[in-house]
């Protein structure tokens, strides 16, 4: 193995060098260091950036916030579309109401945050969205929202 590393050195053509020439033909740092190369080689090859690949990694996150402020009014029996938006943590997310309710006649999809449906009646609905991550162990953001029903 040594003699191979000494023939693919890769000096320009016309320079030789070789670690043994500092050493005394028969000399036991000679012997020594036909030994250790080879077992020095492959123990910097064991720690080579492709041997490091898989090794544990820690990721960090930014922290985990519900980025919408407030939500559009409704219209009573018109069509209402808005989305609870979250930010940092580990996506995906699940999205519940923990406190309060949504107007009669909407939902809220757990697994995209999206309040839809159709509210059926005027009034103001105060409610808390919580949102979960992935991490482990799962971390939740809550927000207050309102949404306010007008007639058309």
């Amino acid at each position: 193995m040594f003699e191979e590393f000494e023939e693919s050195f890769g000096l320009p053509w016309g320079i030789e060098f070789s670690l043994m020439s500092f050493l005394p033909e028969e000399s036991p740092m000679r012997r020594a260091a036909l030994f250790l190369f080879p077992c020095l080689a492959l123990l910097l090859a064991a720690w080579s950036p492709a041997a490091l690949r898989g090794a544990p990694r820690q990721t960090v996150f930014q922290p985990l916030t519900i980025t919408t402020p407030s939500l559009p009014s409704g219209v009573v029996n018109t069509e209402y579309t808005a989305i609870v938006l979250a930010a940092g943590g580990l996506a995906p997310y699940s999205f519940a109401v923990v406190s309060g309710s949504l107007p009669a006649g909407l939902i809220l999809d757990g697994g995209t945050g999206t309040i839809r449906g159709t509210p059926t009646a005027t009034g103001s609905s105060n409610f808390t969205v919580q949102v979960t991550d992935t991490e482990n162990p799962p971390v939740q953001k809550t927000q207050n929202l309102e949404i306010v029903v007008v007639m058309g």
